[in-house]
Formats: structure tokens, C-alpha cells, sequence
């Protein structure tokens, strides 16, 4: 902050230098200091309301701020002041964006869609023998790992509805829709549906609080399926411009509904702190819960502990990666005793993604 500091200093001594408030204006908008820099921009206004940047910058910071009625209001004066090409195009641009955020309707499509390989799709040991309290037992040819690969296609729908005209109160709803088709092992294949809607307040650019709803419904190839409802309040606070928090509760219920082998329910709770700092490039989060799951039949009953730690960076608009630790401390019912000596279940999983943009506006190839 040495220049925003230097800058004011000379401003204490000659506030109506229009060079200097531009320059300590600018300054202030990087910072993301928009009640400075407004004020300076006034400054200039004062002593020469046709000054179409600074008028330009104004309109900018209010449209940052969240105040798109005042926004709107400085930017149609820069139009109407006839100025050079690049000022003019600069407010027309956020004009128009200003226009779709107003809207009281608004909605984004994303869908994805690629080639995926499994080394073990079937989720089954590398061996076809296995250690058991009761001896070595052989198992079936199909139990043990298959690899094969799979056709993806992902869908995403979210829709924006604006009670009011600020933007303050909002009422968010998500649709998404995942296809998994294998080239072989048909059992394995998964389609997924999850509707998410919620109210949601934005408080400007300080805070947002959102409640959602969440229904999913996920089938399998073997007939198999499961519904699952669930909710994940969340708070989201800007401390600064280099530091955010994200405060989630995590309530889930899942029901396999008349299924030979998963009859039953799983249900979760927890809460899922994240963290986000240095302009959101990189980000931690952390999820302590504690799950149970009943059955009738199924041997696979337990509860216990569950911790989910992941850390993301973000490099630039090519590369991306995620590191995840999963780790589950599942206490089995009594059935399971003899299948299982530890009756623990670890899990690690790391993933990188590779991002690049397409010709055609709007796509981008991604490699995970």
C-alpha cells in the first residue's frame, strides 16, 4: 500500500489536484478501497463534471458496490458527454451487464461431456483370494478389480430469480444431471439427477447467506438406485480482498429403497469450513462429520467419524489442482466381524486438472 499511502499524503496538501485524485483513485480501485476511490472521483467531478474517465470509473465502482441504479445513472452521462470510442464501448459493456444482473430471470447452461478410464470399476480386490478370520476364500471372477472405459456427459441448469430490485434476496435453483456408460461392465453404469434450490441474501460484496434444499436420485445399471434429501446452509464473508470464509452445515438422509443388498438408510451430519485467500487462488477446506448407516440385510451396516480435507490452487486459466485426503473410521455391525479384521476404511484420493480454452466462445477442454 506504499503508493495509496504516498498518494494521500500529497492529496492532504492540494485536494483539488485533479491528476493526483485520478492517480490516488486508481490506485484505490485495485486495492479494491471503492469508497476511497469514489470520493476521490467526486473530487474531480467537482471541478470538471465532463471528465468522462473519471465519470467512467465512478460508474464502475458503483456497479462493483452492487448500487446498479447509480451505475447506470453515471454511465449513460458518460454516453451522453460523446466520448472518445474506447470510453464509449467501456460503458455500452457495463451497461449491458448492469441490464442482465437487473433482470429478474436468470439463467446459465454448462454441459460437459468426455472420455473416462477405470482401473478398477467394480470397486473389487486385485486378488481373487482373500484373508478372512474364518480362512483364505476364493472369490468369483467378477468380483475381483475390472478396468474399462466410459462415455461421461454432464448437464448443469442454475436459474437466478431477484424478488426485489437490489439483488439482495435471491431464489437459486441448480439441476444437474450425470451419465456414466461403460464400455463393458453395463452393471456399473450411473445416472445421477440433484435438484438444489434455496433462498439466498447477498449483503453487496461483503457477505451472502444461502440455504438450499437438495434432492438427488442416482441409479445404477444393476437396477440398484438410492434418494437421498439433504440441506447445506452456508455462509459466505469477504473479509478483505485477499482473505474469504465459507461456513457450511452439511445435514444428509439417504434411502435404498427395496434393493436385495443395500436395503436400508445412510444418513450424515458436519460442518465444512473453507477458506479462500490471495484473490481466491487458493483454497482449503475441511469437513468433520459423522455418519450412520442402518440395513436389513446388508452386512455393510456401520457409523463412525468421517474427516474430508482438500486444498486447491489455482495457477492461471490453464491449470488448476486439487489435492483431497478422505478418511472414514467406520465401526461395522456385528455381521461384519468375520469379513473384516479392521473393520476400518481409509480412503486418499488426489486429483489435477489441466484447463484449456476452445476457439468457440464459452468452450474449454479439460483434462482431470
Amino acid at each position: 500500500h506504499e503508493a495509496y499511502d504516498l498518494l494521500w499524503q500529497a492529496l492532504m496538501e492540494d485536494p483539488g489536484d485533479t491528476e493526483l485524485n485520478f492517480l490516488y483513485g486508481k490506485v484505490a480501485m485495485e486495492l479494491k478501497f471503492y469508497e476511497s476511490a469514489s470520493a476521490a472521483y467526486d473530487r474531480i467531478l467537482m471541478v470538471n463534471p465532463n471528465h468522462t474517465l473519471a465519470r467512467l470509473q465512478l460508474g464502475i465502482i458503483y456497479y462493483k458496490l452492487g448500487n446498479y441504479s447509480l451505475a447506470g445513472e453515471e454511465l449513460k452521462k458518460v454516453i451522453e458527454n460523446k466520448p472518445s470510442k474506447k470510453i464509449k464501448t467501456s460503458a455500452k459493456k457495463y451497461l449491458q451487464t448492469i441490464k442482465k444482473k437487473r433482470s429478474r430471470h436468470q439463467m446459465r447452461l454448462t454441459v460437459r461431456a468426455g472420455r473416462q478410464y477405470n482401473t478398477n470399476v467394480n470397486v473389487g480386490p486385485d486378488d481373487d483370494v482373500i484373508d478372512t478370520v474364518d480362512g483364505p476364500k476364493r472369490l468369483k471372477s467378477d468380483s475381483i478389480e475390472q478396468e474399462d472405459w466410459g462415455t461421461v456427459l454432464d448437464f448443469n441448469a442454475r436459474h437466478w430469480w431477484d424478488f426485489g430490485s437490489r439483488n439482495d434476496f435471491l431464489w437459486q435453483s441448480r439441476f444437474d444431471f450425470l451419465n456414466t456408460f461403460y464400455d463393458q461392465e453395463n452393471d456399473h453404469n450411473r445416472n445421477f439427477l440433484k435438484l438444489t434450490t434455496g433462498l439466498k441474501y447477498v449483503n453487496g460484496p461483503k457477505y451472502s447467506v444461502y440455504v438450499p434444499v437438495a434432492i438427488d436420485m442416482l441409479y445404477y445399471g444393476s437396477d440398484y438406485y438410492s434418494r437421498a434429501c439433504g440441506t447445506a446452509p452456508q455462509v459466505d464473508w469477504h473479509h478483505s480482498r485477499n482473505f474469504m470464509t465459507r461456513w457450511s452445515a452439511v445435514v444428509q438422509h439417504q434411502v435404498y429403497p427395496d434393493h436385495r443388498k443395500r436395503d436400508g438408510a445412510y444418513s450424515s451430519v458436519g460442518i465444512m469450513p473453507r477458506f479462500y485467500w490471495n484473490e481466491r487462488k487458493y483454497m482449503f477446506q475441511w469437513h468433520c462429520g459423522y455418519e450412520w448407516k442402518w440395513a436389513k440385510e446388508d452386512i455393510k451396516a456401520y457409523e463412525g467419524l468421517k474427516a474430508i480435507m482438500a486444498f486447491h490452487v489455482y495457477f492461471n486459466k490453464r491449470f488448476q489442482s486439487l489435492v483431497t485426503f478422505d478418511y472414514r473410521d467406520r465401526r461395522y455391525d456385528k455381521r461384519q466381524y468375520k469379513y473384516d479384521k479392521t473393520r476400518r476404511n481409509k480412503r486418499y484420493k488426489a486429483k489435477v486438472k489441466f484447463f484449456t480454452p476452445l476457439p468457440w466462445q464459452g468452450l474449454r477442454a479439460v483434462l482431470s
